[in-house]
């Protein structure tokens, strides 16, 4: 066989190698496309009042019954969004979270109240259980002022004066980063973190103090898809166990009386679904 026949043979297979390389540098990519995708999870926005600059008619607040416990418990009485009200804080559940978050963030739209005493207010996330506020601050609690204010032991999230005139309302827009919240100086560095025991409880309560006005929250966190519940079995409800499944599946299993959350004390041994 001549060198010319040689090369008319060797050119189809040249082409299919060229091709098939190139098909696997796209498959490559597809791939790694889709596994970053996969990584990077869902977006979940669970919105709180309206983004109408505190105008009229104000939107419900909705803190849960725990939390209008801790409230009662305390003297304290709440308000509703956009409400001018002075000596009412702003209270506020955000209930049915997933509970596999890999990133949080809040965003609270904010306006210093009427009375000069909003330089104290401060900005807090926690979580209410039996009507009271659960462990120490730390992982499972977070406090700031709002401003910062030589009357204030340390500054706060802002660093102006947390006050209005009265022919100057002071307005701003916070945003928090609940896997990395800012500390001040004295408070636990685990209180920085909040989003194991977001997962953990599966709700997030807020609360403003009590001089200072909220337009609107929005807590915006990233799932990979899976929600903890606690299922039970029909007709056998002592052989109720903790399990993961897709948030996809959640509605058929709360349809058929499970519940979000980890079961209670004596549970079996968490398994995925």
């Amino acid at each position: 066989m001549n060198a010319q026949k040689l090369r008319d043979i060797s050119t189809p297979y040249r082409v299919v190698a060229v091709v098939g390389l190139m098909l696997a540098v796209v498959l490559s990519a597809v791939t790694f496309s889709t596994a970053r995708a996969q990584n990077h999870g869902t977006d979940i926005v669970f919105t709180a009042g309206v983004n109408d600059n505190f105008i009229w008619p104000f939107e419900p607040t909705s803190p849960s019954s725990n939390f209008l416990g801790w409230l009662n418990s305390i003297g304290v009485n709440h308000k509703n969004f956009d409400d001018p009200q002075y000596d009412r804080a702003v209270a506020h559940t955000f209930a049915g979270l997933p509970s596999d978050i890999q990133v949080a963030t809040l965003e609270v739209h904010l306006r210093a109240g009427a009375s000069p005493l909003s330089y104290n207010d401060s900005i807090n996330l926690f979580f209410v259980g039996d009507n009271q506020i659960l462990p120490p601050e730390g992982p499972e609690r977070w406090g700031r002022y709002i401003g910062t204010n030589g009357a204030n032991p340390v500054p706060g999230v802002l660093s102006y004066d947390w006050v209005s005139t009265t022919g100057s309302q002071t307005i701003d827009t916070i945003l928090l980063d609940l896997g990395n919240l800012p500390l001040a100086p004295g408070q636990p560095a685990n209180a920085s973190n909040i989003i194991p025991a977001l997962n953990q409880h599966g709700f997030l309560d807020f609360y403003i103090q009590d001089d200072t006005d909220v337009d609107y929250i929005i807590l915006t966190v990233t799932s990979t898809g899976k929600q903890v519940i606690c299922h039970i079995p029909p007709g056998n409800p002592s052989n109720a166990q903790t399990i993961t499944v897709s948030v996809a599946a959640v509605n058929a299993h709360l349809n058929h009386g499970d519940t979000l959350g980890a079961c209670p004390l004596g549970e079996k041994f968490p398994r995925g679904r």
